[in-house]
C-alpha cells in the first residue's frame, strides 16, 4: 500500500476522500447526522495516509500509535503493548466515558442476576402471583387521585402576572399521565393474573418487575427520573402527589418541594418570568440566585 501511495499522483486530501466517501456517504447514509459526523471524524482518524508513517498518533497521549515494523513478529510484539481494556480516546470519548460504560455493565449485571432468581415459592409461603396480587392491591389502595383539570384551570387561570399557575397546570397534567397509566397497567395485571384478560409481554413485564422490586418500564417511561426502588418509589409519588394538592387547595405555598416536581425546569423558569415581569426586566437578562431566587444580571 506504501508503494501505490508513493507512485499515486492523488494528494492525501483526496485520497482521504476516496476512501470516506464509500465508507460514510454510503455506507452509513441512513444514520443519523450526527452519528455520522461521528464517523467521518474516525475516518479521517484511521484512514489517513499518514497512518502509514511510524509512530502517527491515533490518540492524543500517544498510547496507541502506528509502528514501522518490517515483521509480522515485530507487529504483533507493538500490539501486545496496547491497554487490554481500550481507553475512551482511542474513541474519541472523554475519560468520563468509563464511569457511565462501569455503570450500565453492573446495571445489566443486577438485572442479570435479579431475573435468575426462582419464580416459584417453594414450602408454604405465597406463591410469585399471589405476591404481584397483593402488591398490585397494596399499590392502588395507596394511589391518589387524579387531579381535576377544570377545578384547577378554574381556580388557577393561566394570566400574565402569574407564571406558577401554568407550573402547576402543567404538573397536574404530568402526574395524570403517570398515574392514569399505573392504574390501567395494575388492574389489566390483577386480571390477567386471574386468567381473565390475556398476559401480554408488557403486562408480563410489569409483573415481573414489581415482582423485583423495581419500577415497571411502563411507568418510568411516563415518570420523573428517579432511582428508588419500587417500594421507595410509590411513596416518594404519594408525597409529591400530596404536595400538588395541597398547593391546589391552600393556594400558591410560601416554600415549593423542589425536588418534588415532575419537570423542575418549568418551575425556575416560572420563577425567572415572574420576577422579570414584576420588575419590568427582559426576560433575557434575570438569571437564578445560587442562594434562591432570582437577580438581574450585571
Amino acid at each position: 500500500m506504501q508503494a501505490a501511495l508513493d507512485t499515486s499522483h492523488l494528494s492525501s486530501s483526496c485520497l482521504t476522500w476516496k476512501v470516506a466517501v464509500p465508507l460514510t456517504l454510503v455506507t452509513y447514509a441512513p444514520l443519523p447526522p450526527l452519528i455520522r459526523r461521528l464517523i467521518n471524524n474516525l475516518v479521517n482518524t484511521f484512514c489517513s495516509p499518514d497512518v502509514l508513517t511510524g509512530g502517527y498518533r491515533f490518540s492524543p497521549s500517544g498510547t496507541y500509535s502506528s509502528t514501522d515494523c518490517a515483521t509480522l513478529k515485530e507487529s504483533l510484539e507493538h500490539i501486545k503493548h496496547y491497554p487490554i481494556a481500550p481507553k475512551p480516546e482511542i474513541f474519541r470519548l472523554h475519560e468520563n466515558a468509563d464511569i457511565t460504560c462501569d455503570q450500565n455493565e453492573t446495571y445489566d449485571m443486577f438485572a442479570t442476576v435479579l431475573s435468575l432468581q426462582p419464580r416459584v415459592a417453594s414450602g408454604a409461603g405465597q406463591s410469585q402471583e399471589e405476591v404481584i396480587s397483593s402488591l398490585c392491591q397494596d399499590i392502588l389502595s395507596k394511589m391518589p387521585s387524579r387531579f381535576d383539570m377544570e377545578e384547577v384551570q378554574g381556580r388557577y387561570p393561566t394570566t400574565y402576572r402569574e407564571s406558577m399557575n401554568t407550573v402547576l397546570a402543567q404538573e397536574c397534567i404530568r402526574y395524570n399521565t403517570l398515574l392514569s397509566v399505573m392504574e390501567r397497567s395494575l388492574k389489566e395485571t390483577v386480571k390477567a393474573l386471574k386468567g381473565l384478560v390475556v398476559m401480554s409481554p408488557e403486562l408480563e413485564a410489569v409483573a415481573y418487575s414489581m415482582f423485583d422490586n423495581q419500577v415497571p418500564e411502563m411507568w418510568a417511561s411516563k415518570a420523573y427520573p428517579s432511582l428508588k426502588p419500587l417500594s421507595s418509589w410509590t411513596v416518594d409519588l404519594v408525597e409529591r402527589c400530596r404536595f400538588i394538592a395541597e398547593w391546589i387547595r391552600t393556594g400558591t405555598p410560601a416554600v415549593y418541594w423542589i425536588s418534588g416536581f415532575f419537570f423542575p425546569q418549568a418551575f425556575l423558569t416560572g420563577t425567572l418570568q415572574n420576577f422579570a415581569r414584576k420588575n419590568t426586566f427582559p426576560i433575557d437578562t434575570v438569571r437564578c440566585c445560587q442562594g434562591g431566587g432570582a437577580e438581574r444580571e450585571a
